[in-house]
């Protein structure tokens, strides 16, 4: 009789926790329909999306539409995807890349968003052959990726002097290393010798706690969780090290609530950072407790109308300064240079915990 009484007991509970555990997915996929429902309305009439906007460049179309289709477009209507793919592909300029917007010089990052967007969306990658080339050119000696290359482009772009110093916009950008390791990999590139120099270029600048920090972004949680979502695919030995110092750092800083602090102010909870470090782990079955908190609470931030709000979380450094941690004169939730931005149309934010949320629920 004991022993049927517990192996009932046992079947109830077993029983309970598959229910709450249909619960939660259940409650993830609606999450994430309502999210698809907002960015289905926040579309422009071109087909693109539009955020970010700042005081001299205008908003971000190319870069922004790039970024919801890599994050959301496995989920996206077929008619809204092909429609957004075909307006970023109709924003490619002349070198093979994309820039923040059509009007903006091309840049590397604007770049690898938008070839991993092309092959998220089944795109004809193929027909992008200058684009990779024109990614690979911004690899920089020390086997990093710069942003931009070219500081005399920069000048007369923002119709300054050719003496403007430019140092720290055209330097290797431990973040934008991370968003073009991911596009490589997305384009099948999981080895080879442009991929082992940047690995080694990140060896170096992952920091002895196991995070990365980021040029442009203020929270260190951008570059540790794509550089982690890259190395999971890449094919060299000594990435394992790498990939544990992150994932126990990450671990380490999560809060009790579920939540990843915000860096542009003291510890407060962001959903940027939440996202990013959810997707970052993926489904590793010795991180999942972590993952499943931190949707949890990705789910309990999502608002009305489907959409996610973050704190400020982009910043722009002056061009001249490297190390934009030593920079002392931020401008909170303003735009332009000097300053850490937020989506204001919620759009990048809601894209990116789509993505998260989907890594949570894609296999069930």
């Amino acid at each position: 009789m004991g022993h049927r009484s517990s192996t009932c007991q046992l079947a109830r509970v077993g029983k309970a926790g598959r229910s709450h555990h249909s619960s939660i997915v259940l409650r993830t996929k609606l999450a994430i329909r309502k999210a698809v429902e907002f960015l289905c309305l926040t579309v422009g009439d071109n087909g693109a999306w539009s955020d970010f906007p700042t005081n001299s460049s205008g908003v971000s179309t190319s870069w922004v539409t790039a970024h919801v289709l890599w994050n959301a477009g496995r989920v996206l209507p077929e008619g809204i995807a092909t429609r957004a793919l075909r307006a970023l592909i109709s924003e490619k300029q002349a070198s093979g890349g994309w820039g923040f917007s059509a009007s903006t010089p091309p840049d590397a990052d604007s770049t690898a968003h938008a070839l991993a967007a092309i092959v998220t969306t089944g795109g004809n990658v193929s027909m992008h052959e200058d684009s990779a080339k024109f990614l690979l050119s911004h690899q920089k000696d020390d086997g990093g990726y710069a942003t931009y290359l070219s500081k005399t482009q920069l000048a007369r772009y923002r119709k300054r002097t050719s003496e403007t110093d430019y140092t720290g916009w055209v330097q290797s950008h431990v973040c934008v290393t991370a968003t073009v390791l991911e596009a490589l990999t997305a384009l099948g590139r999981t080895d080879g010798a442009d991929v082992g120099r940047a690995v080694r270029f990140l060896r170096q600048r992952q920091s002895p706690c196991g995070f990365w920090t980021s040029y442009w972004w203020h929270s260190r949680y951008f570059a540790t969780s794509h550089i982690l979502s890259a190395l999971w695919k890449i094919d060299m030995e000594d990435c394992g090290s790498l990939v544990t110092s992150a994932l126990r750092y990450i671990c380490n800083t999560q809060n009790p609530n579920g939540y990843w602090p915000d860096h542009a102010q003291t510890g407060a909870p962001c959903v940027l950072s939440t996202a990013w470090c959810v997707r970052g782990m993926g489904r590793i079955a010795k991180y999942f407790s972590a993952v499943k908190k931190g949707a949890s609470w990705l789910l309990s931030m999502q608002c009305d109308d489907g959409s996610w709000l973050s704190a400020p979380s982009l910043r722009i450094p002056p061009p001249h300064i490297r190390l934009p941690e030593h920079y002392g004169d931020w401008r909170v939730g303003r735009r332009g240079v000097g300053a850490i931005a937020n989506d204001e149309r919620h759009i990048y934010t809601t894209a990116a915990v789509v993505a998260a949320l989907y890594e949570t629920v894609k296999e069930e």
